[in-house]
């Protein structure tokens, strides 16, 4: 062909095109033949009919010479990366790809080396590297939006500081690679709310449209995408269950003519959909198409379940830090009012909510009450006092002792209104708080629709009222026992004190009746008179050294000399037991015996010689107290023994001796009572110990010997 300048150079290149053109049938032959027998062929591809893989082929080359004679024009481009993405699903990679493009440049050029010659030939072939250089230029392009799609779905989700952060930036440059890989106008990822049957928008990238994240659409508005969940299928405008060019209405004016619906699907259940749309193409979305946008939908179903097994870690890790933070703060309260409090700031820490309530039934009464609020109508709430047990999604919850999450309280057919409140569509969370015996509570958290509530919190929440609930009887049990030793103490020192009105007055009557000259028989009565009013008075001062045991007072302990208490003791026993003979026999070492102990430890004795010679019917009672240096352990102790060879215990009533019990009996009735329980107490209250063993373990009729052990001060 002769000639030069550009309306030449266009003449020739028409030439060149019409050329391959008419040889459009061989040339798609032998490419068929090449592209099956080449290497980087999926095992798929050789089931592919011969037929099909040739209509794919004619309609690349036919992209391709119409984008050649129109390389500005914008449908002609269309085309052409509709073919490349057709092939890209069938194909492995760039690599396939670009070899089929290369085969397609041999064959080509082998066809106009038939046609042209010299110089002629020379410009086909550079005009023909053109247009394949275009071809494979477009498919770079291609391919790697579709790897910076999967790089995105890619990235780590953990920040520097090793927290977990929020995927959403991840997929919305998803949704802008896919955007731009499809050439669509449109490209979003929804959640699928089963319960609510709502689609909940979790990234969004569009052009010239905006839907925020968390908006919210009903399923049932959209058939395309109700067919495509209830199928769990990929389907576009032109699928024929869905209608042939159906124009999809999104939200607000958001419509389009072409659009793909693909599926979210875990382990068979549809949790979400990728939507595509777009109307600016020319042509609809190809089958082809469809199957790459399900491949992109799996791999986001991959990132999805990273995402959420990652947020489930962080989100389990956290609630167990705080679980663990809330018992041990609940432990440390009586108070229910701070129990509350606590609970409610430790949910909402892990579970945000706009209204946390806690409700209280009185079943004897079949009542509820509010007990803690917070929110913006709290006040209202904390003021609807005594409503039935059973009214309400909170009575329902409580029957049920089954925690659930309300979609939209304000719909529930179980809901009720409380005054002074407007009605806000809020999503709810009820966990009912149980206790041993019947339901104490239920926790309510209510969320402000669009937001909801899922399964994870949920079972968070149950943790948190089982917590509530061990706290909650912990203080009831605590402030029942509290009670009880108040009525106690009050009634112990009403009758310890009205006793000692008492025989004060009437030791007084007895003495006077003492000195006066009375017959032998009247004069033993007294004696015997006087001796159990000094044994009462004795039992009301054990009594009281009790109470003083069993008080919560913090101790005030310091040095103290135990010879001191000691001799103190023996001086009090010997004073207030008239009429009996009591030999005391006294070994102390030399050196200053220093306790740590407070006003208590002649206490201690006095209880303990009280103890050892009241039970005698004689007049007559011998005791022998030595103390020596001792060591337990590490510890530097004193041990004092009461040695008693006028009294024997047997091995059975050792321990019991030592505790108020029904075995151990009063001291009135020849047994040990609450002297010995006293005195280990008061022992016990300086770390120390007390037991009692026999004086000659072979021979218990020997005697016992009350053993007192004490930590010394240095």
């Amino acid at each position: 062909m002769s000639g030069t300048g550009a309306s030449m150079d266009e003449s020739f290149r028409n030439n060149v095109i019409e050329y391959l053109k008419s040889k459009t049938d061989r040339i798609v032959e032998l490419w068929t033949a090449e592209v099956t027998s080449a290497p980087y062929t999926r095992i798929a591809d050789f089931s592919l009919p011969k037929e099909a893989r040739s209509t794919w082929l004619r309609s690349c080359l036919e992209a391709l010479l119409e984008l050649a004679v129109k390389p500005g024009d914008a449908q002609a481009r269309e085309r052409l990366r509709i073919t490349i993405r057709s092939e890209h699903i069938r194909s492995v990679g760039l690599v396939k790809i670009v070899t089929n493009d290369h085969a397609l440049r041999r064959i080509a050029r082998d066809m106009l080396r038939e046609r042209f010659e010299g110089k002629e030939a020379e410009e086909a072939e550079r005009f023909l590297e053109g247009v394949i250089d275009m071809c494979i230029e477009e498919t770079v392009i291609l391919v790697e939006q579709h790897i910076e799609a999967q790089r995105a779905l890619s990235k780590s989700e953990w920040d520097s500081n090793g927290k977990f952060s929020d995927p959403e930036q991840m997929f919305a440059s998803f949704c802008r690679n896919t955007m731009e890989y499809f050439d669509a106008d449109f490209v979003a990822l929804f959640r699928l709310n089963r319960d609510a049957k709502e689609l909940v928008c979790a990234s969004c990238f569009a052009k010239g449209i905006s839907l925020s994240r968390n908006a919210r659409i009903s399923v049932h508005s959209i058939p395309l995408v109700e067919r495509a969940i209830a199928a769990n299928k990929p389907l576009s405008c032109l699928d024929q269950d869905s209608g042939r060019g159906e124009k999809v209405r999104l939200v607000g004016g958001a419509s389009f003519e072409h659009c793909i619906v693909a599926p979210l699907s875990m382990r068979d259940d549809v949790t979400g959909i990728l939507f595509i749309g777009d109307n600016g193409r020319t042509n609809y979305f190809t089958p082809e198409e469809v199957g790459m946008a399900e491949e992109f939908s799996r791999l986001v179903v991959g990132a999805l379940d990273s995402a959420d097994t990652l947020r489930m870690l962080s989100f389990r890790t956290r609630a167990q830090k705080a679980l663990i933070e809330t018992a041990a703060n609940m432990q440390q309260e009586i108070d229910s009012e701070e129990i509350y409090r606590i609970l409610a700031i430790k949910m909402v820490e892990l579970i945000p909510s706009h209204e946390v309530v806690f409700y209280v039934f009185d079943w004897k009464r079949n009542v509820g009450n509010p007990v803690y609020a917070t929110g913006p109508y709290a006040d209202e709430i904390m003021a609807d006092r005594d409503f039935p047990a059973d009214v309400g999604v909170v009575g329902a919850v409580g029957k049920s002792r089954r925690a659930e999450i309300v979609a939209d309280a304000e719909v529930d057919s179980r809901a009720a209104a409380i005054p002074d409140t407007p009605a806000i569509h809020t999503a709810m969370l009820a966990v009912p708080v149980l206790g041993r015996r019947e339901v104490l509570g239920v926790i309510e958290l209510q969320r402000y629709l669009p937001e909801g509530f899922v399964q994870e919190e949920l079972e968070i929440a149950v943790m948190f009222a089982n917590h509530a609930a061990v706290a909650l009887e912990n203080a009831k049990l605590l402030k029942e026992i509290t009670r009880v030793r108040e009525e106690v103490e009050l009634h112990m020192d009403l009758l310890t004190h009205d006793i000692a009105n008492y025989s004060t007055p009437l030791m007084g009557y007895l003495e006077t009746l003492k000195g006066q000259s009375v017959e032998k028989q009247v004069e033993e009565t007294v004696e015997k008179t006087i001796s159990q009013v000094e044994n009462i008075s004795r039992m009301v001062n054990m009594v009281r050294t009790l109470a003083k045991l069993r008080s919560t007072a913090p101790r005030e302990l310091r040095s103290m000399d135990l010879r001191t208490a000691i001799e103190q003791a023996v001086s009090v026993v010997k004073s207030q037991s008239a009429g009996a003979r009591i030999e005391m026999t006294v070994d102390l070492p030399d050196e200053p015996m220093p306790v740590f102990a407070d006003e208590l430890l002649p206490e201690l004795f006095i209880c303990l010689f009280f103890t050892a010679v009241k039970p005698e019917r004689h007049k007559q009672a011998k005791l022998i107290v030595r103390a020596k240096s001792d060591v337990d352990g590490p510890k530097r102790m004193w041990t004092v023994q009461i040695i008693h060879p006028d009294r024997s215990i047997p091995d059975d009533l050792k321990r019991k001796i030592m505790r108020v019990a029904k075995a151990s009996k009063s001291e009135l009735s020849g047994g040990f009572g609450i002297g010995l329980a006293s005195a280990r107490g008061i022992a016990e209250r300086y770390s120390g110990s007390m037991w009692v063993s026999d004086i000659d373990p072979k021979d218990p009729e020997k005697g016992c010997v009350f053993n007192l052990r004490l930590p010394r001060t240095s």
